[in-house]
């Protein structure tokens, strides 16, 4: 094996295989380009997994996307924006997911656009729309305060 291009595969403490490149001179004298092979111990693998199924249940009740177009300082990062509609998307977000960064002629110098799909579920009952313009409201609020942030409009 190439000694800069390997690893071994532990599982906990244990060894059960390795993967890498083939040492270059191995390769040239089986007339191979750069070729990577791997070792599994498979019995060790499904002697560990799980054997009780865990799942989620469908949803009983429509879940509702709504997206979220801001406009940040360019030096804030995507993440940054994400994390703080996270700790303020309330309990029902359930998934946050940049779509669009814009930096270009229609925005001020040192200002960029991210565009957000917010996804919201509650378990209990169908989502109305006031529900769901309370806690966007309430993201916009924060990253307004947070993050100097305003809607794209």
């Amino acid at each position: 094996m190439h000694p800069g291009r390997s690893a071994e595969i532990l599982m906990g403490d244990e060894l059960i295989g390795f993967i890498g490149e083939l040492h270059p001179t191995v390769s040239k004298e089986r007339g191979l380009a750069a070729t990577y092979v791997f070792e599994l111990n498979a019995d060790v693998l499904f002697k560990e997994r799980d054997t009780v199924m865990k799942y989620d249940p469908l949803p009983k009740f429509p879940g509702v996307r709504r997206d979220l177009a801001i406009v940040v300082d360019e030096k804030i990062s995507a993440s940054e924006v994400q994390r703080a509609i996270e700790d303020n998307g309330g309990k029902w977000l359930r998934d946050v997911e940049l779509f669009d960064v814009y930096e270009g002629e229609h925005l001020p110098a040192g200002k960029k656009s991210l565009a957000y799909a917010l996804s919201f579920l509650n378990k209990e009952e169908t989502l109305t729309d006031e529900d769901i313009q309370v806690v966007h409201e309430q993201i916009v609020s924060k990253l307004q305060s947070r993050l100097g942030a305003s809607l794209r409009g």
